[in-house]
This record gives C-alpha cells, structure tokens and sequence, in this order.
C-alpha cells in the first residue's frame, strides 16, 4: 500500500502535449475494493469472500501483465498491479487471521526488505541487461 501511496504523489516525466492526470482518483476503486472486502468479512456476509477477493486479485495482476505490455498503458498497468497486490495480501491476512506477534514479525520481514531496497539502492548497481 506504501507504493501505491507514493506512486500517487509522485510526477512522472510530463511533455507540454499530455494531458493533466488523476492519478489520485485510482484509489477511489481500490478503497472501494478493500473496504467491501473488509466490510463483507467482518460481516460474515459471503463464507467465500477470501476466494472471490482473492479471484479479483488475480484478475487485477494478470490486467497489470497486459497493461505494461504496451507504453501507453503502462501506467494503468502499474495501477492495476498494486491494487491487485495489495488486495492479495489483505485477503490473505483477513484469511489466516494472524496474532499480534506474527503480525509483527510479518511487519518486521517486509520492512527489512524495504530498507534493503530504499537505503542500499540494489537496483542501482545491477543494469537491467546484466540480468
């Protein structure tokens, strides 16, 4: 969710000829999502909603394959990969229900790897063809 967030605030390269963007209104569908999905949960509404929220992730990630397929919906596609990530992993936390303590380690793990990959700068030092 911390990368949706920035990509919202942050300016892509702009040329005079491209028309203003939204971007910030792409979360309107993602709160939407997320929200009903944490509403219909508590609520014990639908004994499949993990399957189904987890059915719509899936279809927002394989959308975000065929957005970043082409350059001029590229940016839809990141949009539709990180509204499917992160609805992934909420189904997956509203499915296992974890304590605190395992939160907390999740936490832990998932922060290392964003110091890791903020404060080292790893992909700076590996080129895209050295792969």
């Amino acid at each position: 969710m911390v990368c949706f967030i920035i990509l919202l605030t942050t300016s892509f390269v702009m040329f005079v000829a491209d028309p203003p963007e939204y971007r910030y209104l792409y979360a309107l569908p993602a709160a939407v999502f997320l929200g009903g999905y944490g509403y219909a949960a508590q609520a014990g509404m639908y004994p499949d909603i993990h399957q189904m929220t987890y059915l719509a992730a899936s279809l927002c990630c394989v959308g975000a394959l065929t957005g970043l397929s082409s350059q001029k919906t590229s940016r839809i596609g990141n949009i539709l990969g990180m509204i499917g990530v992160s609805s992934g992993i909420a189904a997956t936390l509203g499915f296992v229900k974890p304590s605190n303590e395992l939160l907390v380690q999740m936490g832990a793990c998932m922060g290392s790897g964003e110091y890791v990959s903020l404060f080292k700068c790893i992909s700076q030092c590996i080129c895209a063809s050295g792969l």
